[in-house]
């Protein structure tokens, strides 16, 4: 079946009261002004088919998928003949989860940055130093701006904590990877979580 220009509308339409108004990947509520209908681009070639629709998506989960099969489409022959995209995808997922749960985190050099201070936090803890120990001398102020030995000592001596201001709970629901079994996640299958509550904290202060 060929669908029409002028039937589309009504296409996605049905389609997505069909669905429960949910998005096909999420699974979650979708805005009716959020959704569009996913289809297979001809130019994706490792696809037995092509231009065939799929199903109605949350937008921006419908730009990630373009920007998923798009890098696809530039990968190696030699990785597309032993995997499907699904395949990678699967795979990928329970790379990302197995490594998000690893207790020993060893951070790579390019994206470590060493602790700094501000000079209005330096004033502050030179204050509190020299008002308990006005004899002593304080350690001057690093002109590189890194927090020296000198004064992360005098900083944990003073208990001069770091707090963050708590954004509030919101709750979101999104399918998880499920394995069974860590040597065969292309087996895993793919589930609907109950509802989720994701914390993020926001800011950091230092406070005494």
């Amino acid at each position: 079946m060929i669908l029409k220009q002028k039937d589309l509308a009504t296409f996605r339409e049905e389609l997505y009261k069909k669905q429960g108004a949910k998005c096909d990947i999420l699974d979650i509520p979708l805005d009716p002004d959020k959704r569009v209908l996913d289809h297979i681009h001809s130019e994706h070639k490792y696809y037995t088919e092509t231009g065939y629709i799929r199903g109605v998506i949350h937008r921006d989960i419908n730009v990630l998928l373009g920007k998923i099969e798009n890098q696809w489409n530039r990968t190696s022959k030699d990785l597309k003949e032993k995997f499907e995209l699904d395949e990678v995808l699967i795979l990928i997922a329970h790379y990302i989860k197995k490594h998000k749960n690893k207790k020993e985190k060893i951070i790579h050099p390019r994206e470590y940055k060493e602790p700094k201070i501000m000079k209005s936090k330096y004033n502050k803890l030179k204050k509190l130093f020299l008002e308990k120990y006005p004899n002593k001398k304080f350690p001057e102020f690093p002109k590189s701006g890194k927090l020296t030995k000198p004064l992360e000592k005098i900083s944990a001596e003073k208990k001069v904590t770091a707090i963050a201001n708590i954004i509030p709970r919101i709750p979101k629901k999104f399918p998880f990877l499920e394995v069974s079994g860590d040597d065969k996640p292309l087996r895993a299958n793919i589930k609907s979580t109950p509802e989720i509550k994701y914390n993020s904290a926001a800011k950091l202060d230092v406070i005494t």
